[in-house]
């Protein structure tokens, strides 16, 4: 299932390749079109950024309140993040989400999609 964002920046996407390769159309509409298309691509992946931003900020803070509560340094917290256990657990959890996710709201995301 690929998120909103995604399939609205692969539609501006295909939207230019389009626009590029139209024949129809003169190169001042072209330039016009492909200056707004790069415009929005611009702000989704501006968005996208600020998104990532705010997440690693929210991670690392959890990560420092958690080595204030442990008394741990912060960096034997993230080093026990990054351990290949850690990295093995997360995955099979995902996976196990993935998985409950379907089963349940199966219906739901085929109706969505």
């Amino acid at each position: 299932q690929i998120p909103p964002s995604f399939r609205l920046l692969l539609g501006l996407f295909r939207k230019r390749l389009k626009a590029i390769r139209t024949s129809n159309a003169s190169d001042h509409w072209k330039e016009r079109a492909l200056l707004a298309y790069s415009a929005k691509i611009l702000s989704l992946t501006l968005r996208f950024c600020l998104i990532l931003a705010i997440a690693s900020v929210g991670v690392a803070g959890v990560l420092w309140i958690e080595a204030l509560i442990v008394g741990h340094h912060l960096v034997d917290i993230v080093a026990m993040v990054f351990s290949w256990e850690a990295l093995v657990i997360s995955v099979g959890v995902a996976l196990v989400y993935l998985k409950l996710r379907e089963h349940f709201f199966e219906n739901e995301l085929r109706s969505t999609g």
